[in-house]
């Protein structure tokens, strides 16, 4: 709703909020292709007030009401932290800076995890290579936890373990939540 509404607030025009309609579903690139289909000018401009008035509307949505994570988030990232044959990196489609607003709301430690973000690349694809490059040569084998259509896509084309979290899309490896340990090792591998 607050990207919803940056966009028409600074644009003007009222984008479609099924994300699955975009190219490419992050907040640089659902930003690009209306600035492309609209043929809008100063695109650093629109881009650069997009994403403040985005950050301003997050920022008092969270004050609000804050975001909640994903059931045991935070202990199994500390747990995977703990293993010496794991290393963890975020990806997401979201902006840097609403990403740490989003993370920070929902308690989640964040401080020795890299994240490749829509501040880096358009693409999720190109965002999860990002993710990944800092650790080519010491991993042989990724996984990823998504909710999206997009995130399953993006595994399936880069030949990444992919790993379904609620119920908003269907896959063979799905969990609700974090807490089951053992299944989510499984499905990682190890």
């Amino acid at each position: 709703h607050c990207y919803v509404e940056a966009v028409k607030d600074v644009t003007g025009i009222a984008i479609n909020s099924d994300w699955t309609s975009y190219q490419h579903v992050t907040d640089a690139g659902i930003l690009q292709e209306v600035i492309s289909k609209h043929r809008l000018a100063d695109k650093l401009v629109i881009f650069k007030e997009v994403k403040q008035a985005f950050l301003e509307k997050l920022t008092a949505r969270i004050a609000l009401n804050s975001i909640n994570q994903v059931g045991s988030c935070s202990a199994f990232l500390s747990y995977l932290k703990t293993r010496h044959d794991v290393v963890v990196s975020f990806a997401t489609g979201g902006w840097y800076e609403s990403a740490i607003l989003k993370l920070a709301s929902a308690g989640i430690d964040h401080s020795s995890i890299l994240i490749a973000s829509a501040n880096d690349e358009i693409s999720h694809n190109a965002i999860m290579i990002k993710a990944m490059k800092d650790y080519q040569g010491v991993v042989n084998k990724c996984s990823y936890f998504g909710d999206g259509h997009w995130h399953k896509l993006a595994c399936q084309q880069l030949g990444i373990n992919f790993i379904a979290v609620g119920n908003r899309v269907e896959h063979y490896q799905s969990v609700k939540d974090f807490s089951n340990y053992t299944q989510l090792m499984k499905y990682i591998g190890l």
